[in-house]
Order: structure tokens, then C-alpha cells, then sequence
């Protein structure tokens, strides 16, 4: 295929930056599972260094260019961190949910021995009634104490020891002869009717614990205190109202925490495209998206957001597109076609240039392309005003000699790792070749001669 040609190039420095981009992406979603891991206590020798090895793979496999490979690999590594990440996460919320319930249930028996206590004419101790109003709230620690403090009044509905036999030791005696044991205080307790809870304080719970596992304790302690005081609330009807509405205030704020921990993952992942471009702009985004993230500068996250997608997208465009035009460029170089600096400016801004052979007045070749040079095309092009009568033999006869400068051109680009495919070819003398205007040696020869660094075609 020796005519037009629209070729399709991805040069070695977007092949290189998309790696760094990746690999960037790869240590935001091991640093993200570290902190996850730290904050629930799953941060081990081990696990850090099970990391460390996927860290170095990837790295190893960045530094021996395996592309291909890594592009392959590293989604699969980070989806699988971030289920990692996810699990933990939600074996913390599931063991706050748990405490959440045993501290329920420890109050909810002190209530229920304070009850039995005054039935039975005894007094009861002041612990068991801290027990009540407090353990809703209470940490692991003093949860421990409570639990003690539970069983001693519990031992206080025993009846006291009595000198002599009397009917009912001597009933006790004959149920341990028959092989029956006294109750404990857990068996007492599991055989306590437990209240079921609606949907709403089901749903309470399961939130609450989530915030409590993951937000910070100052966050969580007002939504933790309004929950105490409405376990301490004796009147159904008012108790159901508070309920309700503790519960749509969590609700919003779990989703609104949801939200922005999309909106700083997206900035993280953008944070890492802007860093492998490298560009002073792009750099300087990149540092207020830190900034912004560690809490030390207050901005709108979603108007940094669209702010530096907008600056990567238009950044990575242009950077892409000059290392394509520059790429094509240094190929026609090496070619032996006359390159001027100049010609760089000139293409982004017309579209397409000329360029030829010294000395070649008749034939050059034409290439063009939209802004971001996606798609390049090329083609042979002849003069307006030939030194000799250009014929439709003489035309294909040259769009048959562009054909092997063409495959030269490929693989002069290729030698760098940069890409070429064509992606639509005509035959030599399938349409006319196209007439354009060609300036004189004569008047190139006053414009700045200046050429291009090129490579030596081997």
C-alpha cells in the first residue's frame, strides 16, 4: 500500500508516563490499605512485607520496560488491595456492631436485676446502677469492671446461707444429688427475654457502629452520646421519634463521609497522572491536591476535582500530541527530508506541512493531523508548478519509490519503542495525487535553515 496512509502512533513517552502513571496508582492503593490496615490494628511484619513484595514486582517489572505486562498486572493488584482494604474495614464495622450489642445487653441486664433486687426487698448497689446509665457508652475496660459489678449483685439474689438445714438447703441437696447444678449469672442472662429491635434501631446500630469504626472519636462522640441518652429514654413513643431521627442525621452523614472519600480517591488517582506528567503547572496542582487532602489547605474537593481533571486532560493532550508530531518529525529526518524547527510550530497551528528532500522540486510528502494527532495522515503530494510535466505514470511511479520510505519511516520510529500502526492504506494510482503549493529552493533557502536533532537511519 503505497498511497495515502493514516497511521495511528503512540510514542515510547506516553507508553512510559502511562507505566509511571500506573505505578503511582499502585502506591496510592498500598499506602491506602497501610493506613487501613494501622488504624484497625492489622499492620504486621508480615503484611507489610507481603507490600513490600507486590510493590517490587511491579517495580521490577517498570524497570525492565515489560509494558505489556504491567499494564496487564497492576489493575489486577490494585482491585485486589482494595478488596483488602474493604474486608478489614468492614471486620472492624462488624466488631463495633458486636460491642455495640454487648454493651446493649449488658445494660439492658442491669436494668433487669435492678428490678428483681427491689422485688426481692434488697437493696441495690450503686455499680449496678452506673451499669445501666452507662453502659451503652462504655469502653472494653470499664465494660470489664461492669461485668463484675454485674456478677456480685447478681450473687446478692441468692438466698444467704442459713445455720442448720433448712428446708430449702435441703431441697438444694437433693436437686445436686439428682445431678442439677445452680444457675450462673451467664445462663441467667441468656435465658432473659431480649427486646427485638424494629428496623430502625436495626438500622441505627449497624450505622452507628460504622461510624464509630471508621471516623474519628471526636466525629463519632456526639452521634454516640445521642444514641446513649436514647437507650436511657423509658417512653416508647418518644424513644421511637429520637430513634428515627438520630438515624437520618447518621444516615446523611455516612453518606456525605462516602462522598468525600470518592471525591479524594479520584483526587489521588488524578494527583498521580499530574505527578508523571511532570509539567511545573501540573506539579504545582498536584502539591495543592496534597495539601488539600492532609487537611493543611481547606478547598471545595469537588471544584479541585473538575479543576485538575480539566488541567490533566488538556496537559496530557498537548504533551502527547508534541511527542507524536516530534516522533513523526525526527523519523523524516533521519529519512534525509529537510526539517526546519519552525515546522513544529506550523503543524499544530495549520494542520499539516510540506516537507521534502533538498533539492526535490516537484514531489514532497504532506502530513496532517487534528490538534492531538491521534490519527496522522500521509501521503505524497506533487508540486503546482513542476520543473517537469508530472504525469499519471510519474505520479505513481513516485507513490511506489514513498512506499519503501514509508516502512523506513516505521521502523525509524519504532527504534525508540515508539508504536506505529496503520490503520488505513491505499493503492499506488487509487486517487490522483493531490497538487499543493511548494515553495522555490530559491526562497527556502532564505528561511531559517535551522533543522531538528535527528537520528541516523541504520
Amino acid at each position: 500500500m503505497s498511497g495515502p496512509k493514516v497511521v495511528r502512533i503512540v510514542t515510547r513517552e506516553e507508553i512510559e508516563a502511562m507505566a509511571r502513571r500506573q505505578l503511582q496508582l499502585l502506591e496510592e492503593a498500598l499506602e491506602e490499605l497501610r493506613r487501613c490496615a494501622r488504624r484497625h490494628g492489622a499492620l504486621d511484619a508480615g503484611f507489610e512485607a507481603s507490600l513490600e513484595q507486590r510493590r517490587s514486582r511491579m517495580t521490577r517489572l517498570f524497570q525492565e520496560e515489560a509494558w505489556t505486562a504491567l499494564q496487564k498486572q497492576i489493575p489486577a493488584e490494585i482491585a485486589f488491595l482494595a478488596s483488602e482494604r474493604d474486608r478489614i474495614r468492614a471486620q472492624a464495622v462488624a466488631a463495633a456492631e458486636a460491642a455495640r450489642t454487648r454493651r446493649e445487653r449488658m445494660g439492658g441486664a442491669a436494668r433487669t436485676l435492678l428490678a428483681e433486687l427491689v422485688e426481692a426487698g434488697r437493696s441495690p448497689p450503686a455499680s449496678l446502677q452506673e451499669v445501666a446509665e452507662r453502659a451503652h457508652s462504655a469502653d472494653e475496660a470499664t465494660l470489664a469492671r461492669m461485668q463484675r459489678a454485674l456478677n456480685e449483685a447478681f450473687q446478692q439474689l441468692v438466698p444467704p446461707p442459713q445455720l442448720g438445714a433448712s428446708a430449702s438447703q435441703r431441697e438444694l441437696a437433693a436437686r445436686l444429688n439428682a445431678g442439677e447444678v445452680g444457675q450462673r449469672f451467664d445462663e441467667w442472662l441468656a435465658a432473659q427475654p431480649q427486646p427485638t429491635p424494629n428496623a430502625s434501631s436495626a438500622r441505627l446500630q449497624k450505622l452507628l457502629a460504622e461510624i464509630e469504626a471508621l471516623e474519628d472519636a471526636e466525629v463519632a462522640r456526639p452521634f454516640l452520646e445521642r444514641a446513649a441518652a436514647i437507650f436511657q429514654e423509658t417512653q416508647e413513643g418518644r424513644r421511637a421519634l429520637l430513634t428515627d431521627s438520630l438515624m437520618l442525621e447518621v444516615s446523611a452523614h455516612v453518606r456525605a463521609r462516602q462522598a468525600r472519600e470518592t471525591t479524594a480517591s479520584s483526587l489521588r488517582e488524578v494527583r498521580c497522572g499530574l505527578s508523571a506528567l511532570g509539567t511545573p503547572s501540573a506539579l504545582a496542582l498536584g502539591a495543592r491536591i496534597s495539601e488539600t487532602l492532609d487537611g493543611s489547605h481547606q478547598e471545595d474537593l469537588e471544584g479541585l476535582l473538575r479543576e485538575a481533571r480539566s488541567t490533566l486532560e488538556v496537559e496530557q493532550r498537548e504533551l502527547a500530541a508534541a511527542a507524536r508530531r516530534r516522533a513523526v518529525l525526527e523519523g523524516l529526518t533521519a529519512l534525509g527530508y529537510e526539517v526546519r524547527e519552525s515546522m513544529e510550530v506550523a503543524w499544530p497551528k495549520e494542520g499539516r506541512i510540506v516537507v521534502r528532500k533538498p533539492g526535490a522540486t516537484d514531489y514532497g510528502v504532506e502530513i496532517g493531523a487534528p490538534a492531538d494527532a491521534t490519527r496522522v495522515q500521509i501521503r505524497l503530494v506533487g508540486s503546482d508548478r513542476p520543473s517537469a510535466p508530472r504525469t499519471t505514470d510519474r505520479d505513481r511511479d513516485m507513490e511506489t519509490a514513498w512506499c519503501s520510505e514509508f516502512q523506513q519511516l516505521r521502523e525509524v520510529i519504532a527504534e525508540d519503542g515508539t508504536d506505529v500502526e496503520v490503520e488505513r492504506a491505499l493503492e499506488a494510482g487509487a486517487q490522483p495525487v493531490k497538487t499543493v503549493p511548494m515553495a522555490s529552493p530559491e526562497s527556502e533557502q532564505t528561511a531559517t535553515s535551522t533543522r531538528i536533532g535527528h537520528r541516523t537511519v541504520r
